[in-house]
């Protein structure tokens, strides 16, 4: 083989590899973008499920302040019961 048809093979066999690379680099970055879009639904599913979460715990919390208000009320009206009903008695 002389030094011609070397270079020749060399080239070819370079451009092959450069081919190989390249279809590798176009397949890996369509993958990228589909595990992008898919990582992008996942969050805003968890983003969705977050705030209906901080939704119902604010509804808790709300509740739970109002069941404290109303028995609050409820203590005072028994303390004035039992009060009205000692001085009754004596």
């Amino acid at each position: 083989m002389d030094l011609e048809q070397q270079f020749v093979e060399w080239i070819v066999g370079q451009t092959g590899l450069a081919a190989v690379a390249i279809f590798s680099l176009w397949v890996l970055r369509d993958q990228m973008k589909c595990r992008m879009a898919e990582s992008k639904e996942h969050n805003e599913k968890v983003n969705g499920f977050l705030a209906m979460v901080i939704e119902a715990l604010k509804s808790n919390t709300a509740a739970f302040t109002e069941q404290s208000n109303v028995m609050r009320e409820l203590k005072e009206v028994v303390k004035e019961m039992r009060r009205t009903a000692y001085d009754n008695q004596g």
